[in-house]
């Protein structure tokens, strides 16, 4: 065999093996992973109380998941947002257990980064039972109080979002002179 035939065959045998190391390169680090698929809370339902359990499936090549809660479906008023680990669940704590929508997501991680988000789920916190009796703060129960304007003032009760105000001249409230929704105001 001449020297042209060897160079040849060397050149050709190093491109493939260039090659075969590239795809092999790509086949060793995995990419991102799939978004995961969501379990619990379920979508639309009412996790009430004050823990909410938070469960997705496990994705194939995830090492950490990323889990994100919001107020908003548009994920701009986000209350949690952390890399939690390679676990398919957390129970987080701190939910006001008032009525109130959240939207929640989770991505999976890896050394190449981290995946595309879940299609995001709702779910309603609550409320567990009616909600409690505000206690009244201003003014106080017999006080005289001068001037056009008063301004009533009560503390937040457990698992109330919204107030309604209602104001007598008379204990058995039968003349009314003020009702109305106030929201989530407490004065």
């Amino acid at each position: 065999m001449d020297r042209g035939h060897s160079i040849l065959r060397f050149t050709a045998l190093a491109i493939i093996l260039a090659a075969c190391i590239f795809v092999a390169k790509d086949v060793a680090f995995a990419a991102v992973p799939n978004p995961p698929t969501l379990t619990s809370p379920s979508n639309g339902s009412n996790a009430s109380g004050t823990v909410v359990q938070f469960r997705w499936t496990q994705v194939a090549d995830a090492t950490n998941y990323y889990l994100q809660v919001a107020t908003d479906s548009g994920f701009t008023s986000v209350i949690f947002g952390q890399w939690i680990g390679n676990y398919i669940g957390i129970d987080l704590s701190g939910f006001p257990d008032n009525g109130q929508i959240y939207y929640w997501r989770v991505a999976g991680g890896n050394a190449e980064g981290s995946g595309y988000f879940s299609g995001a789920w709702y779910f309603i916190n609550g409320p567990s039972a009616v909600p409690a009796v505000p206690t009244l703060v201003s003014p106080t129960n017999g006080s005289n109080k001068s001037g056009t304007t008063i301004l009533f003032q009560w503390s937040q009760a457990a698992r109330a979002n919204n107030y309604y105000l209602q104001v007598a001249t008379d204990s058995g409230f039968s003349n009314i002179i003020y009702g109305a929704w106030v929201g989530n105001y407490t004065g």
